[in-house]
């Protein structure tokens, strides 16, 4: 009876050690076939990029103005005329030179002008008319002579600007006139012309 009980109680334990022993290799078979848990590390926040600067950019400092527009050229200025119509084709008065000039020397001037003009008081008219008193005279109003059209459309009288424009430049001073002469370049001969028609013109106004 009791060999009995020991071996059912060896029986007992024998079991009880095989279950232990099962239960732990099991365990250790569970562990080895199972894979450790991979860790990731974690990227730190991606920091945010810094506004570049344009490659091309300006260098500092006021920024270049805009080219403006070309100014439009100056309007031509329209012909300037001397009282009575006669356009002042001379640059500049020449009342000034007038008063400083020379009779004498003007009266040498106007020899080249004896083949057409007459300048004694009641001379003929040539192929111009006669010129003694003209400065003061009202244009084309010596009787008798066939003026040019135009210069019978001019009105008022001879005057120092009228008469400067006309011998510097009589096909300009009055465009379509018949008169057939160069002119007289430089103003102090004209001017010098001018002093020795006053000088024959009873009515020539004083100088201003």
């Amino acid at each position: 009876m009791t060999k009995r009980i020991e071996k059912i109680a060896g029986a007992v334990l024998f079991a009880l050690i095989l279950i232990v022993a099962v239960d732990l290799g099991v365990d250790a078979l569970d562990r080895a076939i199972t894979p450790a848990p991979v860790q990731v590390a974690e990227a730190p926040p991606a920091q945010e990029a810094a506004p570049t600067q344009q490659a091309a950019a300006a260098p500092e400092g006021p920024a270049p103005a805009e080219p403006q527009a070309a100014a439009p050229p100056p309007a031509e200025a329209a012909p300037v005329e001397a009282s009575g119509g006669i356009e002042a084709v001379a640059p500049d008065p020449i009342t000034p030179l007038v008063a400083a000039a020379s009779v004498e020397a003007g009266e040498a001037g106007v020899k080249i002008c004896k083949a057409c003009h007459t300048f004694d008081d009641g001379g003929p008219n040539r192929v111009g008319p006669n010129l003694h008193g003209v400065v003061g005279r009202d244009i084309a109003s010596v009787e008798g002579f066939a003026y040019s059209d135009i210069l019978k459309t001019l009105p008022g009288a001879w005057d120092d600007e009228k008469l400067d424009a006309y011998l510097l430049n009589p096909r300009a001073a009055a465009p379509g006139n018949k008169m057939a002469f160069a002119g007289v370049k430089k103003a102090e001969d004209r001017a010098a012309v001018i002093a020795y028609l006053r000088s024959i013109s009873p009515n020539a106004p004083p100088l201003e």
